[in-house]
């Protein structure tokens, strides 16, 4: 049995983590309470798959830990409205199952489940996976906090070119793919032009936001700071307080002058 501390999540994440726990067994549960309360977690818990989607949307956890054997609706069409709804879809899925189909388990990862977990397991196989994501909060919220704007938008334009790199795999991956379909085979052909659509769409968008950012950046040191000195307005007497103030074309000791250039 592996050891944990106590609050040792909360000490990772150097805040409380907030976990929502979609999960209809009330003794399960209650034992993920007992535990996670223990490592520094704030616990929200839940029994219908319905309520779980809108209590994400609510309080925002930091994780969910989602029983697929939700009563109400299936427990995999509960992860893909977590994962499809743009407020939820970045927040960390954990999937426990009463069922150790293999098919069951592609499907979750394939919509986009952070883990799974078929029952039954240990606790230290899911404290692995709530360490790791309490290290994650800890490092965005020193991110966010410590990082300064020109360290801000190089980490927005490294992730840019990662992600345009990764879209460029994709595709290279799928011309390979369609080489193997057939010319006949209009449903999966369909599915590879979508496909290549979108990818071209991403890679415009990512091409267009890296085009944009150096625009700016050179605008920012192209762009000298000129020191513009302050011109007193027009008047035809003296300024009231300031009792000798010559008149304009007029110099200091009353007599006429050239006139003058301000700024």
């Amino acid at each position: 049995m592996e050891a944990y501390s106590p609050g040792e999540l909360a000490t990772l994440a150097q805040r409380p983590v907030r976990i929502l726990v979609i999960d209809d067994n009330v003794q399960e549960q209650q034992l993920l309470k007992m535990k996670l309360e223990a490592l520094g977690a704030a616990m929200i818990q839940v029994r219908h798959g319905r309520l779980g989607i809108m209590t994400a949307q609510k309080a925002d956890p930091d994780l969910v830990i989602l029983d697929l054997a939700t009563p109400d609706m299936q427990g995999l069409e509960v992860l893909r409205h977590l994962k499809a709804v743009k407020r939820t879809s970045s927040i960390p899925v954990i999937c426990i199952a009463s069922s150790r189909d293999e098919n069951q388990r592609l499907r979750a990862l394939r919509l986009n489940a952070d883990w799974y977990l078929p029952k039954p397991f240990r606790f230290s196989e899911m404290l692995a996976r709530l360490r790791y994501h309490a290290q994650e909060i800890a490092a965005r919220t020193t991110l966010k906090s410590n990082m300064s704007y020109d360290g801000l938008r190089k980490n927005i334009m490294r992730a840019s070119v990662d992600t345009l790199s990764d879209v460029q795999d994709i595709r290279k991956a799928l011309h390979g793919l369609k080489g193997y379909v057939g010319a006949d085979d209009y449903y999966l052909n369909n599915k590879l032009e979508i496909c290549f659509r979108n990818l071209m769409r991403i890679e415009s968008r990512l091409k267009d936001f890296r085009e944009w950012t150096t625009r700016r950046k050179t605008q920012t040191t192209a762009t000298p700071l000129v020191m513009r000195s302050h011109t007193a307005p027009p008047s035809d007497g003296p300024v009231p307080g300031k009792p000798g103030t010559p008149r304009p074309g007029e110099s200091d000791d009353g007599t006429q002058g050239g006139s003058a250039d301000f700024g």
